[in-house]
């Protein structure tokens, strides 16, 4: 007995010759609906037909079918003809149906039936090199889109819905590809998964996604995910596109016709991997109560895990803004501040070296509100007292994720800037040990076996919880070194590396996760 495999798992028994369309309607032939399936507005009304000739069954393209039909990937023109053998698979437009034409006693359940093994690689031996070449993804997009065809404009052309598909799809398809080629897909900003309340549901954050077929996701709103009681394995939250039909009206007759299509996205929690289409936003391990990972990049037990997450290979890049405040109150009029043209080296050092863009957001004193920068740079010539107010304000600034770095110019002021700064850290309740290899400040970017011996007479760096004191005096160095004294060209650019380091640690400290993905 024939039958077809729907894309929900559901079957569908074939008995009698059936028009396989979109939406109901009145027709000799029994009619099946996968207009209600993902991807079911690429299906005409009237696409194709299945009959039953002799012994065999056949797919019938109508002539006037829209989009394309395919047969285990082999084109099928409008108006003609194909034979159907079981396991077939019939894609009409963007829907997959599979036919199966077994015995009632040897039928398979539903997903065993969709689980058609592949068929064995070419052999490549004596290297025979183009027997081993593959379709890539984006030809695979590009022949599941087929030949782009737009309206050709004349005066007199009859506007009918076929004229306004072909334009719309047109431009569709042209978007889905270019967004393909020019970007791939994944995930291109948001859609974080966070723990919600109690660690019994999950969070997922506003953001943009592309699909493998091109297709824009744009969850705006956060969405809120219950997770279940007992989970039995590991758990994965999905992203897949959806669309849905909006704006009824009845115009010429007693059906529905629905005059918008939405292009939504639905996310949800499964113990199944997203397949196809879907987009894997973070996963879980069986457990019965969830937390944000401490380090995102080694996510613990009960911890989310967002290691997995797919990026497009091209994105803007992000802005890592840098500030100077100025402490010591020391500067005369017309005086300029400290390591000013070693910040302006460091901001281009950054823009070349990392994925990101970097941004100077100015100078400020310390009675100024704190700009949202993600590294607060710190220099000066002398003693300063760190002030109450002083101490209110960096507090506040680095538990919203900010860092700030403390490096004494050591052209004039010796020791008298680095014994402040660790009366502001003690101010700060913060203790500050010496980095060691494997700290971020050492790898997270360039690469050091220990803090670098820069020749200004100290190798000292600490940090605790984004307080970073600085003995090297990197601001001048940034610069080539003090003005009296050019330094060695070594020690300019383990400063400038050192210095991005610090850069890519504060933003790494602000946005964790764009450190998954390495750069781009």
């Amino acid at each position: 007995m024939a039958s077809l495999v729907a894309p929900d798992g559901s079957v569908i028994d074939l008995t009698e010759d059936v028009l396989l369309g979109r939406g109901p309607a009145p027709d000799v032939l029994r009619k099946i609906d996968v207009g209600m399936y993902e991807g079911g507005l690429t299906v005409s009304r009237k696409h194709a037909r299945i009959l039953r000739d002799a012994e065999e069954w056949v797919l019938h393209v109508e002539a006037d079918a829209s989009n394309q039909t395919r047969v285990d990937d082999e084109l099928v023109p409008g108006g003609s003809a194909v034979r159907l053998t079981d396991q077939a698979f019939i894609r009409l437009g963007n829907v997959v149906l599979l036919f199966r034409d077994v015995p009632t006693s040897a039928r398979e359940s539903p997903l065993a039936a969709a689980a058609v093994p592949l068929p064995a690689p070419p052999s490549a031996s004596g290297g025979e090199w183009a027997a081993r070449l593959r379709s890539g993804v984006l030809t695979a997009a590009a022949r599941e889109v087929g030949p782009l065809k737009r309206v050709n404009p004349f005066r007199g052309l009859m506007v009918d819905e076929g004229t306004w598909h072909d334009a719309h799809t047109y431009h569709a398809q042209l978007a889905r590809l270019d967004r393909l080629i020019g970007h791939g897909s994944g995930i291109v900003d948001g859609l974080e998964v966070l723990a919600g309340a109690e660690g019994s549901s999950l969070q997922v954050r506003p953001g943009v996604a592309v699909d493998s077929q091109g297709r824009l996701m744009i969850v705006a709103d956060a969405r809120s995910l219950a997770l279940p009681v007992e989970p039995a394995g590991t758990l994965y939250v999905r992203l897949r596109f959806q669309e849905a039909f909006a704006e009824p009206q009845r115009a010429w007759s007693d059906i529905d016709e629905y005059t918008r299509v939405i292009d939504g996205c639905a996310v949800d929690v499964d113990p199944s991997p997203p397949a196809g289409e879907a987009l894997e936003l973070a996963r879980l391990a069986p457990t019965t109560g969830v937390r944000n990972a401490v380090n995102p990049a080694a996510p613990e037990p009960g911890e989310i895990d967002l290691r997995f997450r797919r990026r497009p290979s091209i994105r803007p890049r992000a802005g890592l803004a840098v500030a100077q405040l100025l402490v010591d109150g020391s500067l005369g009029p017309g005086d300029s501040a400290p390591h000013q043209l070693g910040l302006s080296f460091l901001l281009r050092e950054i823009a070349y070296s990392t994925p990101f863009v970097g941004e100077w957001a100015g100078t400020f004193s310390a009675g100024d509100a704190l700009p949202p920068a993600a590294l607060l740079y710190v220099s000066g010539w002398g003693r300063f007292e760190p002030e109450a107010r002083l101490v209110i304000a960096l507090q506040a600034y680095l538990q919203a994720g900010g860092t700030v770095l403390l490096d004494g110019c050591r052209n004039s002021a010796g020791d008298a800037f680095a014994e402040a700064a660790a009366r502001l850290a003690r101010a700060l309740h913060r203790n500050p040990r010496p980095v060691e290899r494997g700290h971020a400040l050492l790898s997270v970017r360039h690469v050091f076996g220990r803090v670098p011996d820069l020749g200004t007479g100290s190798a000292e760096l600490v940090e605790d919880d984004g307080l970073v004191l600085c003995g090297l005096d990197a601001g001048c160095l940034w610069a080539g070194g003090p003005e009296h004294a050019g330094a060695d060209r070594a020690a300019v650019r383990a400063a400038l590396e050192l210095g991005v380091n610090c850069a890519l640690f504060a933003r790494q400290r602000q946005h964790p996760l764009d450190f998954l993905d390495g750069p781009r």
